[in-house]
């Protein structure tokens, strides 16, 4: 069969729709904005993974520019599986690292109690704890005791 050995590309071009911008980004495994390690709210996306996905991607004050940019993305990819989708948030970009920075604390407890790798584990709980400090003073909060 001639599909027998094909991957999947597991990519799309992503439009995260925000209240006062939209983001394009190209990724792949985009389902991983769902992801918590506190499985219990799951079925939101998870402010820290959206801003994994989105920090650095363009900014359009214009939703009908970020469709346009998606599009043209979209259009130099050899593959795109998924096409073009857009994840609506209901909040502005600052608002949603804030989410992220008060959900954060909860979900470094669920991941040290997570049955994983403890190199995964001891790195991305340092991950977390320096987005949290990075953010934390950005946002103007005091600092977090680790």
């Amino acid at each position: 069969m001639a599909y027998a050995n094909r991957m999947s590309a597991d990519n799309g071009v992503y439009i995260l729709e925000m209240i006062d911008e939209c983001r394009v980004t190209e990724g792949q495994a985009i389902d991983n904005v769902y992801y918590w390690f506190d499985q219990r709210v799951a079925s939101r996306p998870n402010p820290y993974q959206v801003i994994r996905y989105f920090e650095s991607a363009p900014s359009f004050k214009d939703k009908a520019a970020a469709q346009k940019h998606a599009r043209n993305v979209e259009a130099q990819l050899s593959v795109c599986e998924y096409g073009i989708s857009t994840i609506p948030v209901n909040c502005t970009w600052k608002e949603l690292v804030r989410q992220a920075v008060q959900i954060l604390p909860n979900e470094i407890v669920h991941l040290k109690k997570a049955e994983i790798s403890e190199d995964y584990k001891k790195t991305t709980v340092k991950e977390l704890e320096e987005f949290l400090k990075l953010h934390r003073s950005v946002l103007a909060l005091p600092p977090m005791e680790f």
